[in-house]
């Protein structure tokens, strides 16, 4: 019988030999430092770790983008929790994507790692795997419209805090792969970009007045309910 030498045959090996060895022949002793051994074998666990998550992400299925290579060209996808619609009625439909995630050999983890907003026209799903055929730009979280931020929200590890953090959610609107990005309409995403981002701040402030606002009555009440009662002469 032929094996196949690969990194998987050499795990099994060293691991049955270290196995065996440890209980049988553990005759010869050598003293070792206790914190630097330990570190060491906390760094190898770690890397092993690390590993082993890696191959299991490329394992399950992939979603495939038009990043760059090391930069989200493909990464793992979840797409029993990694994936929601943003509809709102006159409003463009979009796909809110969660990428990182997977779900291979009875393991399941959410993804975080890039947070994608595409048009759900631009999505196709081969087999496991989806290909998404949006020219993609990073974008900051008070640029969406509140519709696609709620859609966003639904996704199991989005936080608005880590994002604005991590800078990590990428929208687009159009398409090399169908000839939509054009410099009419790469302008056309750029206006809807800057409109949204306006008119998210005067939302914002609009609430901050009505709060401002609200809690002015609510101080202004209680000191009247807090004067003393007019006495009958």
């Amino acid at each position: 019988m032929k094996i196949e030498w690969n990194f998987k045959t050499a795990y099994i090996i060293l691991g049955a030999l270290s196995f065996i060895t440890f209980f049988f022949f553990n005759e010869d002793k050598v003293l070792v430092p206790t914190w630097a051994t330990s570190f060491l074998l906390l760094c190898l666990i770690t890397i092993a770790a690390g590993e082993s998550w890696i191959a299991w992400s490329r394992s399950g299925n992939l979603i495939l983008t038009t990043l760059g290579k090391g930069k989200g060209s493909s990464d793992g996808i979840n797409p029993t929790c990694d994936i929601a619609n943003a509809t709102q009625l006159n409003k463009p439909s979009f796909t809110c994507i969660a990428t990182g995630g997977f779900v291979y050999a009875g393991f399941e983890a959410r993804g975080s790692k890039k947070f994608l907003v595409v048009p759900p026209e631009h999505l196709e799903q081969r087999g496991g795997n989806f290909f998404v055929k949006t020219q993609l730009r990073k974008v900051k979280y008070n640029q969406l419209p509140s519709y696609i931020q709620e859609s966003l929200n639904r996704l199991p590890l989005f936080k608005p805090n880590k994002v604005v953090e991590k800078d990590n959610i990428y929208f687009g609107m159009t398409s090399p792969f169908y000839g939509t990005d054009s410099a009419e309409n790469l302008k056309m995403e750029e206006t809807l970009l800057a409109n949204m981002s306006m008119q998210n701040e005067y939302k914002h402030l609009y609430e901050e007045l009505l709060e401002k606002k609200g809690k002015s009555e609510r101080e202004k009440d209680r000191y009247f309910r807090l004067l003393p009662a007019e006495e009958d002469e």
